[in-house]
């Protein structure tokens, strides 16, 4: 006796998450009497192509962030259809600029413009609180419109492994290169002196990478 089914989901796609430029991929398996056609759907809609259990976007791009995909699988006897998996696109993390080759960081005194070491205090500050700021570097930092400094954060990380919060005083592009962004931050004034500190910043839970100087 042969029985004839029609197709059943068993192993539903899974929603993906990726960095911008980066592949996604989703899958099924069903079961039922073969041979089983596949076919994915993005929004609902056919894919062109798109007819195996395995469906891969080679290189995701921002616009493909929330787009949901479905797998509708046939045969002589019935069709099913998959659950939607979500796509999310996250764009790339920022990252601060450093000498070639080395995790130091490029940074000046925002006020002096000398590199580090940097002192806590900066007698020359412009500011009341004569605290020194570091002008920092960083690329996939593009606030969205509305944002301001406190859509970034920033912390230290000193050689016994302790974290300090710095204060994000300004973010914006640097005149003639839209392409870099200058992150200013304020140095805190429990920072213990005469070791290198590593710094970090995030922006839409991304973290960069941690860049050095040393303060004095």
């Amino acid at each position: 006796m042969t029985v004839n089914a029609p197709p059943n989901i068993t192993i539903q796609p899974s929603g993906q998450t990726v960095i911008v430029g980066q592949p996604a991929t989703f899958s099924i398996s069903a079961g039922g009497t073969a041979p089983l056609n596949y076919q994915w759907q993005r929004n609902t809609m056919n894919i062109s192509g798109a007819i195996s259990s395995i469906y891969t976007i080679s290189s995701t791009a921002l616009a493909d962030n929330g787009a949901k995909f479905r797998c509708v699988v046939s045969n002589g006897f019935g069709a099913a259809t998959s659950n939607e998996a979500t796509l999310t696109v996250q764009p790339p993390p920022p990252i601060l600029q450093t000498e070639d080759n080395t995790d130091h960081a490029i940074a000046f005194d925002s006020v002096t413009m000398l590199r580090d070491p940097f002192p806590l205090t900066n007698t020359f500050n412009f500011s009341s609180d004569n605290r020194t700021r570091v002008m920092l570097f960083a690329i996939n930092l593009d606030l969205l419109p509305g944002e301001d400094s406190s859509a970034v954060t920033a912390r230290a990380q000193d050689a016994q492994f302790m974290l300090h919060p710095l204060p994000v005083e300004y973010v914006g592009k640097v005149p003639g290169f839209a392409w870099l962004t200058e992150v200013v931050v304020i140095l805190p004034g429990d920072l213990p002196a005469g070791q290198d500190v590593l710094v970090s910043v995030s922006y839409r839970a991304q973290t960069s990478n941690q860049v050095r100087f040393k303060i004095k």
